[in-house]
């Protein structure tokens, strides 16, 4: 409560100095004989403290002054020192302004009107009658649009504003008394304004580099939220969709990447209130481009149809006003407000058909293809290192050598099997069709606007089972309560239902690595199963097996995610005095996320953990040893409520000095919680859904029954296995207090000055309270340069050079304080107790994550908008990141978190407008923007905890870029056709872990592009127009899809299907001078044990490595095939450019609309992703974003809309 008396403390003084201004009450007494009307002045001054400005030129030849007053208002005595001398005086900011009189005034009261478009009266515009002097008078209009206003006589000047309309002015006229105003609305168009969240900035006053796109350059239809949207549209922001996969998130950069821990997307703000995520993830999830986040982020209820402007800050001076949330940069969502008028309702359509994945698309085998491996196979007599099912030409081919079938019988299935081609993404992708309805209504008048709205999406994806339903709805209401009182209400809500594949299996690895010799399908339609090995009886030694097929995997199990949200934003508007606002403002939000994982005990998955198939007789053996489930499936659940609001008060003081000198300043006070109340049920068995989703109560039975029951009970519970029946807890809550204050100056239209302050406060810091707050600041200007003489106004309309210096802070995502987990007993003591996780370990000394930044920019438009643009340099410092760093075994650890790393980011940015062609029947328009990123880690440390931190990109390297990777060193084939690898030998023995795999490792660059943007073209004629948009990545490298599934050998077994590579596969001894493709082997190429090395004769079947680093680099099993997938020959460059969209559209003839009774009809037809152009011949048959197990970033889509308004 103390901060809130401050601010209000400091409202007060507002008030009572700006009252103090205006007071007449201060008293002078003076006797004063034949002195300088200057003399008379200074006494004045001195006894009142009152300041006075005149020409001391105008005084010379006035007679001198005789004064006697005792007691008196200075006001009164001023004035009959002046009147007889043919002076006036105004007051003007504290200070008065003498001037000559030309002649006599006569008080007088000017009267008048406001009206708008429509001749309807305006309530509560403002009037200021302006002065010669500068100095003014206000007053507002009353329910009747008319103002009143006494004037001295000797005014110039009325001048009318209000808020979305054009500023109107009117010259004073001795023999008029009486003025009628017309205002035009939206004269001051949307794109001649930047909202920040905080304040609405005429782009003529921006310092700041901030990008900003409206409604109507967000076309990229169909799109289930404005993310998607967004690619190549924002110089400096890079967007990412890894995967068709309806509601996952996109993948999002601002200007590189500043943190090594923390989250690196940028913050979300949506009418001046910041979103959260539904969950909150970890960094790592958010951040690795290997993870798909089905659960949605913090605008995944928002319907891209109510976007009304994106503005997007960037660098210090734009994002300081958030404060310590900001180091990402920030994306600011105006939602659509209603307009002055007679209701409106528009409705838009969109249907969306969706291409399959083909295999076309891909390089792989085709079933004759893959017959051909098999028979090299079996001709070359090698052995799997498993006994294959039988099924396949091995299959077949046992089954003739056990004379099962007969020699024509065996070639007329190896027949069969060659032109069987199965069609597995034919079976497990679709044609997916897609529909998105929207619907809003708005109007209002002067007093209050509305604006209602209502959206549908129903999102099939192009992977069968993926399916999404979601519901939105919003209310925007502003009202003025009375002439200097408006409220602004915006309420909105959303259901969204999605329904996925089961977690355990990837649609596209199934249809991607399954050979085509099989069918999908019987000949009377049931699912054709193929037998799969899960067990073995201990007792008989006979193999277990149990029917898959991956269709029925789907049916028998899924992965549901659902999330409701609802959202409460109030602002209170007060203009207490002219040029004095109070803005309080608050936010509520509450969102629910429900996500549902199970698997069904028909599925080859429940099979494999029960030990026997479904339906089959158990195993005669130890039951024990074998069984983890006997009754139904699994289920897991997790939900997760959170909670959060926000209260901002904001004071704002504007006000002009001799129409020259402008001010503005804010001064704000905010806080917010966010609190996330949750928990993740566990892995439960016994799951029925087809008895009422219900669990599969334990029963006694028999004694043997009941202690196989309690031995597969026993596993749910055991802290060593990784699917436990426990729960998990996952509560949080975050608390934020911050103060900010911001200030603009500007002198004429020639050059602002702005200055921004933010401190915020955290609990996430140690002993230390020095470190708690944080301020964070900036320092910006700019210099219109279109203003000046030298500048030809009929060549530039604007030029302008801005740039900006300040400090950016993050909070760590560590801890200073200790964490427990796992409640356990002691073995000694038999008292209960907890162990501590690896980062768990407390820091004390953590303190913030802090950023410089630099920015200069060039803004410029000629030739009255036909060329327009912008170039932006930027130069950021990010100090005290947090990374695990290797600490002393006294602390209980052997690593933890320290504020020790540095990075930095530099890049460029130009975006480039052109109207080519501009007359009245048609119209050509380009557009091409271009980022340019280069990000380097300078200090850090290297500690990783295991190969796999290099291979993910996860270890923070000197020199790298912080979203770098590495990869094994290819040394080319041998003499037998097998992989090899460099520095794995020959290394010291006393090398560190850190320095072993720092030898065997290289860097390949980095997975996030440095160059990126789009460019396009659009013609119109009369009614029709066409759009083309490309976009495109550089200077990026992408892992090609493994060769071999899961790290198995090179030898394929029967079910797995190949890529084309292996057509170039190593055949014969000095093949490797060709090829780098390994030949088809049996060799595991594992790393031998350092106990029992082998033969050197032997040593070529095994991938060595020297023994003190036995299992540091790489798994010991199938090592060799792994560290190929994994090195630097399967890492291409991902450079590309894609044919985003084109689109052609008709907007139907006013004439013929009018006749329906409509006021607008727009159709237009979008074609998106029909071709992708990649600059390294290695990744034909893979797109450039493609990730591994995720599926396709994106595919062929076709969207018909419709755009109706009446």
């Amino acid at each position: 409560m103390r901060e809130l008396r401050l601010f209000f403390g400091v409202l007060f003084i507002l008030i009572g100095i700006s009252a103090k201004a205006q007071s007449t009450d201060k008293k002078v007494t003076l006797e004063m004989r034949n002195v300088p009307i200057e003399t008379c002045l200074e006494e004045i001054k001195k006894q009142t403290g009152i300041n006075f400005l005149y020409n001391a030129q105008a005084f010379k030849g006035v007679e001198n002054v005789s004064v006697k007053a005792t007691n008196e208002a200075w006001s009164t005595v001023l004035k009959r020192v002046l009147e007889p001398r043919h002076f006036t005086y105004g007051i003007k900011d504290g200070t008065v302004v003498i001037r000559k009189s030309k002649e006599p005034q006569t008080p007088k009261r000017l009267t008048g009107k406001v009206l708008d478009e429509k001749g309807e009266p305006m309530i509560g515009a403002t009037v200021a009658v302006k002065c010669a002097d500068g100095s003014q008078t206000y007053t507002v209009t009353d329910t009747d649009g008319v103002f009143k206003i006494e004037c001295g006589g000797n005014e110039r000047t009325i001048v009318i504003s209000f808020i979305g309309y054009e500023v109107a002015k009117q010259n004073i006229r001795k023999d008029k008394t009486e003025y009628i105003f017309q205002l035009c609305e939206d004269c001051l168009a949307m794109e001649e304004l930047v909202v920040t969240g905080y304040q609405t900035i005429d782009k003529r006053k921006l310092t700041s580099a901030i990008s900003s796109l409206t409604d109507k350059d967000l076309n990229f239809q169909g799109a289930l939220t404005v993310d998607q949207m967004l690619e190549g549209k924002i110089p400096g922001l890079l967007t990412m969709t890894t995967t068709t996969t309806p509601g996952a998130a996109t993948k999002m950069r601002l200007r590189g990447s500043s943190t090594f821990t923390g989250s690196r997307e940028p913050l979300w703000v949506i009418d001046g209130i910041i979103y959260e995520n539904p969950v909150p993830l970890s960094a790592d999830e958010i951040n690795s481009w290997d993870n798909i986040n089905l659960i949605g982020n913090a605008i995944t209820g928002l319907n891209p149809q109510d976007i009304e402007r994106i503005d997007v800050l960037k660098d210090a001076s734009a994002t300081a006003i958030y404060g310590t949330r900001a180091a990402n940069g920030v994306i600011v969502v105006t939602t659509k407000s209603g307009k002055v008028g007679k209701t409106s309702v528009n409705y838009s359509f969109n249907a969306q058909v969706q291409r399959r994945p083909r295999y076309s698309d891909f390089e792989l085998m085709t079933s004759k293809e893959r017959i051909d491996v098999s028979r090299e196979i079996m001709d070359r007599g090698l052995f799997f290192q498993s006994m294959p099912e039988r099924y396949g030409y091995e299959g077949a081919m046992m089954d003739y050598w056990d004379k099962k079938i007969t020699f024509n019988e065996f070639q007329q299935q190896v027949s069969n099997m060659e032109s069987m081609n199965t069609d597995w993404f034919g079976a497990l992708y679709r044609t997916a069709f897609s529909q998105t309805h929207s619907v809003s209504l708005s109007g209002g008048n002067n007093g209050t606007r509305y604006y209602f709205s209502v959206g549908f999406n129903d999102d099939n994806g192009s992977e069968r089972g993926a399916d999404l339903r979601r519901l939105t709805a919003r209310m925007n209401l502003s009202t003025h309560l009375r002439e200097n009182i408006m409220v602004d209400v915006r309420l909105s809500g959303s259901v969204q239902d999605a329904h996925y594949n089961p977690n355990n299996y990837s649609a596209f690895n199934e249809a991607y690595y399954t050979s085509r010799i099989f069918p999908i399908r019987n000949d009377d339609g049931s699912l054709h199963y193929v037998q799969k090995l899960i067990n073995s009886d201990q007792t008989t030694h006979e193999n277990i097996y149990a029917k898959y097929n991956i269709l029925n995997e789907f049916e028998n199990g899924g992965n549901d995610v659902k999330n409701k949200s609802l959202n409460l934003t109030t602002a209170f508007n007060w203009e207490i005095i002219p040029n004095l606002r109070y803005t309080a403002t608050v936010g509520l939000t509450t969102t629910t996320n429900l996500t549902e994982d199970w698997m069904g005990e028909k599925s080859f998955y429940i099979a494999k953990l029960r030990g026997y198939d479904y339906g089959a007789e158990p195993p005669r053996t130890d039951f024990n040893t074998i069984s983890r489930i006997i009754d139904g499936g699994i289920w897991s659940n997790s939900s997760t409520n959170q909670y959060s609001y926000m209260w901002r008060n904001q004071l704002n003081y504007s006000f002009d000095l001799a129409e020259k000198h402008h001010f503005n300043i804010d001064l704000g006070h905010e806080m917010s919680s966010v609190q996330y109340r949750g928990q993740n049920s566990g892995t439960i068995p016994g799951y029925a859904p087809e008895q009422g989703e219900s669990f599969i109560p334990i029963w006694a039975g028999t004694p043997e029954i009941a202690q196989n029951y309690y031995w597969y009970l026993r596993e749910w519970f055991m802290s060593s296995v990784s699917a436990k029946a426990f729960p998990t807890i996952t509560d949080r809550k975050d608390n934020k207090l911050s103060f900010y204050l911001t200030s603009t100056y500007t002198y004429k239209n020639y050059f602002s000055v702005n200055f921004n302050i933010r401190n915020d406060g955290s609990n996430r810091f140690g002993q230390y309270e020095s470190e708690k707050f944080n301020p964070v600041w900036s320092v910006s200007g700019r210099v219109n340069l279109n203003e000046f003489s030298f500048a030809n106004p009929d060549v530039v309309d604007m030029l302008a050079l801005r740039g900006s210096y300040g400090y950016r802070g993050s909070v760590p995502n560590a801890t200073p304080y200790l964490i427990i987990s796992t409640p356990k007993k002691n073995n000694v003591s038999g008292e209960l107790g907890s162990t501590i996780p690896s980062n768990g370990y407390p820091n004390s000394n953590l303190k913030w994550e802090k950023t410089s930044t630099f920015n200069l920019g060039l803004e410029y438009s000629l030739y009255r908008g036909r060329i327009t643009g912008g170039i932006d340099a930027y130069y950021s410092k990010s100090t005290d990141l947090i990374s695990m760093r290797a600490a002393s075994l006294v602390n209980g650890t052997s690593s933890m978190m320290y504020n020790d790393g540095t990075a930095t980011n530099q890049g460029l940015e130009v975006s480039l407008a052109t109207v080519n062609i501009n007359t009245k029947d048609f119209k050509w328009r380009t557009s091409l923007t271009w980022s340019w990123n280069k990000n380097r880690i300078k200090q850090g440390s290297a500690t990783a905890n295991s190969y796999t931190d290099y291979l993910q990109g996860s270890v923070v390297h000197e020199g790298s870029s912080i979203d770098g990777f590495f990869s094994y060193q290819f040394d080319g084939l041998d003499k037998y056709g097998l992989p090899r690898f460099k520095n794995l030998t020959g290394n010291p023995s006393k090398l560190s872990q850190e320095e072993f795999l720092n030898r065997v490792f290289a860097y390949s660059g980095t997975r996030t592009p440095t160059s990126y943007g789009s460019f396009s073209t659009e013609v119109a004629w009369k009614q029709f127009s066409f759009r083309a948009e490309f976009s495109y990545k550089l200077g990026y490298k992408q892992r090609l899809l493994a060769l071999y599934q899961d790290g198995n050998p090179a030898l394929p077994m029967p079910q797995d299907n190949m890529n084309n590579a292996f057509v170039r596969r190593w055949r014969k001894t000095g093949d490797e001078a060709f090829t780098t493709i390994p030949v088809l082997s049996n060799i595991t190429l594992e790393t031998p044990y350092p106990k029992t090395p082998p033969s050197a004769s032997e040593e070529y079947k095994y991938t060595m490595i020297d023994y003190e680093y036995y299992g540091i680099a790489a798994p010991t099993n199938y090592t060799g095939w792994f560290m190929y997938d994994n090195s630097d020959e399967r890492v291409v460059k991902g450079d590309h450019i894609r044919l985003r969209s084109l689109t052609l559209g008709y907007d139907v003839p006013s004439q013929w609309v009018k006749r329906l009774g409509l006021n607008s009809l727009r159709l237009d037809l979008q074609a998106q992703n029909l071709a992708v152009f990649a600059f390294d011949k290695k990744l034909k048959g893979q797109d450039p974003d493609q990730v591994s197990s995720i599926g396709m970033p994106v595919l062929p889509t076709y969207n018909f809309s419709i755009n109706v308004n009446f």
